[in-house]
């Protein structure tokens, strides 16, 4: 079914972590026609991820049109400003319009689906089903309310408690079955309501890449059968659903497919709070610590044992079950992790990561932190440039080579009102580690994640007025003020991105000159409460942990 084409639409595809090392592969293969379609008839480029290149401020950024300081997420919490305390992120705390409430106010139809920190909803022209941060199944988590009651009684409600995953293939098989109820209620919602502007995003990429890297590039160690062909039923399945929606909204509609980053292999982890303390950045409490590493060592030792009578993988997954049923461990997670702040002395402390899924570290300054220690002016300058030289000196230690691919200050990347809240220095690493916050134990390990993000995401754009292999330099904030233009529309004069004009057609572009209209306030009150409880966060903590970010 093709809708109406009176009206120039648009069809944002979102493709969580996709890259184009891993897309170009399935496409080459004839696995994915309807992408490789869009591919042949459109325009291809880089997109520039957000720094740092992680879900909440980039999949945020894309939709706003502004940079992380501007729209204030900088990870899937709200930390206090010293991080000893935090909270999830919610949609409330964003106080700008999202590209879907532009056009839903200048009378344009829209659907929205699955877009990461959307939760709760709010009232949108047309409908709206949350994304990543969902706690549960209920109202909020749709626009309107009823929507979420439409798709429990069809049994295609894409919310619910997290799932033990246990082994890989397992893991397929839930990630599977969850993709095909996200397609189902898309194509419900999409035949009910007609849009004419729509994105939904798809998480699977993301998840695939990074616990079964190797599967996704087809690399010579992928070597279980079964996984490669449910690898490659994903891929095809995703390729499927997005030739739903080219069949869906029809050849007039404008098709733009994004990745809010790109994706990459890695070795291991590396604790970096603990190389802070080795370079006397940071300092433990000796009574606390000496406690956690009383504990950690215990558990060594009967991990040992256990493994040398061949009784650990039993074990392990009697804890796990445990685990699933204990509500009041889930409840606490996300309290045990800002837990691991209790182990510092902030009187001897000058800097610290508080957050793996933030990658950036906090300067204890006096003045803003409550136990600041490190006074502003020079002193500040000087730890800053201190953590900096002491970061490009950290090495693989299988490869010897340096680990850290950037270090940015806070004002070089990111400007805005909320500037204040970042952490002040970013560090990212050249893909090798993933940078954790956990403290204690060895320095680096191996993690769990078999690959992680990357800055350079994909732009695929199709469509009757766009150009076949237009040249683009295009970031991740342009998706949302080129989309709205393609749509005949203003943009909001308070969006940072700019119209990649270089990717319509020049008679198009004649006929619709890019114009802007007044800052636009959010369609929400800024002092209204999310439906939050300690429940609801524990299962979207629980989901986190499962995705390897806690």
């Amino acid at each position: 079914m093709a809708l109406n084409a009176s009206r120039n639409r648009a069809c944002v595809i979102g493709l969580d972590g996709a890259t184009y090392n891993v897309l170009d592969k399935w496409v080459s293969s004839g696995d994915m026609p309807n992408l490789a379609d869009l591919m042949e008839r459109g325009t291809r480029t880089v997109l520039t991820s957000t720094v740092p290149p992680v879900t909440g401020p980039a999949w945020t950024s894309m939709v706003t049109g502004v940079n992380p300081g501007s729209h204030g997420v900088f990870d899937f919490f709200k930390w206090s400003i010293d991080g000893t305390t935090g909270r999830l992120v919610t949609s409330r705390d964003v106080p700008l319009p999202r590209m879907w409430d532009v056009a839903g106010a200048a009378g344009r139809s829209v659907g929205v689906f699955n877009v990461p920190i959307t939760f709760p909803a709010w009232p949108v022209n047309g409908f709206m089903v949350t994304g990543m941060l969902t706690p549960a199944p209920g109202p909020a988590m749709t626009h309107p309310a009823a929507v979420h009651e439409e798709l429990t009684e069809r049994d295609i409600c894409p919310f619910g408690k997290p799932k033990k995953e246990g082994s890989e293939r397992q893991f397929m098989s839930l990630l599977l079955n969850k993709h095909a109820i996200n397609v189902e209620a898309m194509t419900y919602l999409l035949k009910k309501h007609e849009p004419d502007f729509f994105m939904g995003v798809f998480l699977g990429p993301d998840r695939l890449q990074h616990h079964l890297w190797s599967y996704c590039v087809r690399a010579a160690d992928a070597d279980d059968p079964t996984l490669r062909s449910r690898v490659l039923e994903y891929f095809r399945t995703l390729d499927d659903a997005i030739g739903r929606l080219m069949r869906f909204f029809g050849e007039d509609a404008t098709f733009y497919v994004v990745s809010d980053h790109g994706f990459g292999p890695v070795r291991g982890t590396c604790r970096l709070n603990n190389y802070l303390a080795e370079k006397g950045f940071l300092e433990f409490d000796d009574r606390r610590s000496r406690r956690l590493r009383r504990r950690l060592g215990t558990w060594r030792v009967i991990k040992t044992v256990l493994t040398s009578l061949g009784l650990w993988d039993f074990a392990k997954r009697r804890l796990l079950q445990r685990a699933s049923g204990d509500r009041k461990r889930e409840r606490g997670d996300l309290a045990r992790r800002l837990d691991m702040m209790r182990l510092v002395d902030w009187g001897k402390t000058s800097a610290y990561l508080r957050s793996r899924s933030e990658c950036g570290i906090v300067v204890n300054l006096r003045g803003k932190c409550p136990n600041g220690i490190v006074e502003p002016g020079e002193d500040y300058e000087r730890v800053c440039q201190n953590l900096t030289d002491v970061l490009r000196e950290l090495k693989d230690p299988e490869s010897g080579e340096n680990i850290v691919e950037y270090v940015f200050r806070k004002e070089d990347v990111l400007s805005g009102p909320f500037l204040t809240e970042a952490p002040d220095l970013y560090v990212f690493s050249n893909g090798s580690h993933v940078m954790d916050n956990e403290m204690g134990g060895p320095l680096f390990v191996k993690g769990r994640l078999r690959a992680t993000h990357r800055g350079e995401g994909v732009l695929i754009a199709c469509g009757p007025n766009v150009k076949r292999g237009a040249q683009l330099d295009a970031n991740i904030m342009d998706v949302a003020p080129t989309a709205l233009h393609g749509m005949g529309l203003s943009v909001p004069e308070h969006m940072e991105g700019k119209v990649l004009t270089d990717l319509f057609e020049d008679g198009f572009l004649a006929a619709h000159p890019v114009e802007y209209c007044d800052h636009q306030e959010p369609p929400f009150g800024s002092d209204s409460e999310p439906p939050h409880s300690p429940e609801m966060d524990a299962q979207v903590v629980a989901a986190l942990r499962q995705l390897g970010y806690l």
